[in-house]
């Protein structure tokens, strides 16, 4: 499999940008690098128009998203001799390392494979099984655990589901689609 890297793609990493990176990038293009790094007022004033209720994330997401012109097209090609060049890279490397052994060392790496198939194989024994958590019925409250759940409806019938529960201020979204009206010859696109 070709690497990002070959492909000609720069490899994502999840590490943010530095400050001393954005405040280089200001200096490249003819303004203040300082301005990077007095982010303090900045974020102030965004979560003081968060707090009034203003919608600070539609515009945005319409700019950025929606309607944005900006598009790629990716087409992926099955390669039906990988799995095959693979084995064969496979076999090569491991070849090459029986090379490099001594006849004593070859016996060594044979009989420990042996002995590891036969472990792997066996049964394990009691106390081994008795370490591994099991759950009796009497282990599960027979009480359904209630979640709050509030429903509001939204423009176009559609019924929002909220539930105030403590993630420690992590969002989790779960979004359904009505998909009836998706002609059938559509269905097999809708996982991209």
């Amino acid at each position: 499999r070709p690497s990002a890297a070959a492909a000609g793609a720069r490899p994502c990493t999840s590490r943010p940008t530095p400050p001393s990176t954005r405040a280089a990038a200001a200096c490249i293009y003819d303004r203040d690098p300082v301005q990077p790094l007095q982010w303090e007022g900045a974020l102030a004033h965004f979560k003081a128009r968060l707090a009034s209720g203003e919608d600070v994330f539609g515009p945005l997401i319409r700019r950025f998203l929606l309607e944005n012109p900006h598009r790629v097209s990716v087409t992926l090609l099955p390669d039906g001799g990988m799995a095959a060049r693979a084995e064969q890279e496979e076999r090569a490397k491991v070849e090459a390392f029986r090379q490099k052994l001594s006849e004593a060392e070859a016996a060594s790496v044979a009989a420990n494979t042996l002995r590891l198939k036969q472990l792997q194989e066996a049964a394990d024994p009691p106390e081994a099984l008795a370490c591994v958590p099991s759950l009796r019925l009497s282990d599960v409250d027979p009480k359904i655990t209630h979640v709050p759940t509030s429903e509001a409806q939204l423009s176009g019938g559609v019924t929002l589901l909220t539930h105030d529960l403590p993630t420690n201020n992590v969002l989790y979204a779960e979004v359904l689609l009505d998909m009836g009206g998706l002609p059938a010859r559509l269905l097999p696109l809708v996982p991209l």
